[in-house]
């Protein structure tokens, strides 16, 4: 073997040596960064459970206002369309809440030990979810697709 040889194989191992010490530093720093927003809010979710929980909604319910202003800013609502696009976001909040609304029915079961519930509870809410996915949508139906002549 030569010099040349044993000096590229080196730098070979170099080379992926810093892309795993690269690798080892972004994890580090992640599992930091997560410890760093993690910790405060179990402080403060265990210290006072009622002001978290009102927290977490208040930020849950700003957000979503926040989306739906970004979204009517951005797609514009005319006066016409106005009717359609408030039943649509009606509609679409009231498929969420059963969804949830269901999942939380079959956690509370399943966190009292009432399994057959619970179950049963996993099936509606399955089943409203395949319902609410095959179709059943508001607003205006679509313009159908033009044949190429």
């Amino acid at each position: 073997m030569t010099a040349p040889f044993i000096a590229r194989v080196l730098q070979g191992y170099r080379e992926i040596g810093a892309r795993a010490g690269f690798l080892a530093l972004l994890v580090a720093l992640s599992a930091a960064l997560g410890a760093l927003i993690a910790f405060p809010l179990w402080l403060f979710a265990t210290a006072s459970p009622r002001a978290y929980t009102v927290a977490v909604i208040a930020a849950g319910a700003a957000a979503a206002g926040a989306a739906l202003v970004r979204r009517l800013l951005r797609t514009g609502i005319s006066r016409p369309r106005a009717a359609a696009k408030a039943l649509a976001l009606l509609a679409g909040l009231a498929k969420a809440a059963l969804l949830l609304a269901g999942l939380f029915a079959a956690a509370a079961s399943a966190a009292r030990r009432l399994y057959l519930p619970a179950a049963a509870a996993g099936l509606v809410v399955l089943a409203a979810a395949a319902w609410i996915g095959w179709g059943v949508k508001t607003g205006t139906p679509r313009k159908p697709r033009e044949t190429i002549r």
